[in-house]
């Protein structure tokens, strides 16, 4: 099925403002659990939204959300999740984009 222009319209926006937060969050020393809580808002709101369209929601938007809204809440309450940003979280990355190359070899592959 093919998008209309209203979905490329909502992922532009929400590319958009995660561009924005980046930028903002690299300029600007934030306050603590800041950055992750707004990408996590701009990411969920998008997903809902675009579900509540009754369009097709990417699994990478939802677990960028969801990972965001965790990291959030262990910024606000705490240094609890530490550790796993400082070394499980850069080894989960690399293994997600890995997993993504691979699986856009093999389907090309087909």
């Amino acid at each position: 099925m093919e998008k209309s222009q209203a979905e490329y319209t909502v992922e532009r926006a929400t590319f958009g403002a995660l561009l924005i937060l980046f930028g903002v969050g690299w300029l600007i020393n934030l306050p603590s659990g800041l950055f992750p809580l707004i990408a996590a808002v701009i990411l969920l709101g998008s997903a809902f939204y675009q579900r509540q369209q009754g369009w097709e929601v990417s699994g990478v938007t939802w677990f960028f959300g969801v990972v965001f809204a965790i990291a959030a809440a262990g910024d606000i309450v705490g240094d609890a999740f530490s550790y796993l940003g400082e070394f499980w979280f850069p080894i989960l990355l690399i293994i997600i984009g890995v997993a993504l190359l691979v699986r856009m070899y093999t389907e090309r592959n087909r």
